[in-house]
């Protein structure tokens, strides 16, 4: 089976997981009941919320030459899963697809664990700051993503002198082809840490800010104009529990998304024939 074959099967079955997710959790009945005013909110909340996040990711993944419109096309249709799947399972979607498009599904990997790191510190920092405003107990959802952060940056810190370790070790030992393969592999992890260096020491910042700015917009129109908790609606967004706010968020999000897709596959083809 052709690379492309098994890309476009694995893109079907994921997204006909996520439609069964989206029937049997999921309704248009949960917004039937929202006022214009509130579809208004959920509106600027979710242009401005994905908005910035898609820029974020191309910002992650730019120097693979991904064209943006490629990548605008991958983030919508992995943000689609991300939004009906639990527990951020549609990370791993959007890891392949990309891995697919840059030919290099390790350089996927490492991105998207790096967009979701600078994501989930921006959240703790919010989440933190208002526990600290407020003088109230940290939520505990605040002590799981510190050990995701604490993870990643202990990987960060350690690589350097374990790929000095075993690079003396495996030229030290005798040659194999299965020694060559582990220096490529190596070789190849070390490149990538380096560009990832790059992008820490010259785009954290930004991509930082953009976080921030995101969990904002969102945190705010969800606690402010529908009066839902900050940790109700997170352990909602994380697949924990329920949530009504967070289901009508999610529902109207879906729905635009695919208004977008839509609209991007008819002006697509819009040029194409005027071309012709």
């Amino acid at each position: 089976m052709g690379r492309r074959k098994t890309y476009e099967i694995v893109n079907v079955l994921v997204l006909l997981a996520a439609v069964c997710v989206l029937g049997s959790e999921y309704g248009m009945q949960s917004l039937e009941s929202l006022q214009f005013s509130k579809i208004a909110v959920f509106f600027v909340a979710a242009c401005l919320t994905f908005g910035l996040k898609l820029v974020r990711l191309y910002l992650v993944f730019v120097d693979t030459g991904l064209a943006f419109r490629t990548h605008a096309l991958q983030f919508f249709k992995t943000l689609l899963v991300s939004l009906l799947l639990p527990l951020k399972l549609g990370d791993f979607f959007r890891m392949y697809c990309y891995g697919h498009h840059i030919q290099n599904y390790l350089r996927s990997f490492l991105a998207v664990v790096l967009d979701r790191f600078v994501d989930t510190l921006a959240l703790a920092c919010i989440l933190f700051g208002m526990a600290a405003v407020r003088s109230t107990e940290l939520p505990w959802l605040l002590y799981f993503l510190g050990v995701f952060l604490l993870v990643v940056m202990l990987c960060y810190a350690v690589f350097p002198s374990l790929y000095d370790y075993w690079t003396a070790y495996l030229l030290q030992s005798r040659a194999t082809r299965q020694r060559l393969r582990y220096l490529r592999l190596l070789q190849q992890l070390h490149v990538l840490y380096a560009e990832f260096q790059q992008i820490v020491q010259g785009r954290l910042l930004l991509l930082f800010l953009l976080s921030v700015l995101a969990w904002m917009v969102e945190l705010f129109c969800i606690t402010h104009f529908f009066g839902e908790g900050i940790s109700t609606y997170l352990i909602a967004a994380f697949g924990l529990a329920k949530s009504v706010v967070q289901q009508q968020f999610v529902m109207f999000s879906i729905l635009l998304v695919l208004f977008v897709m839509l609209a991007g596959y008819v002006l697509r083809w819009c040029r194409r024939r005027m071309r012709a």
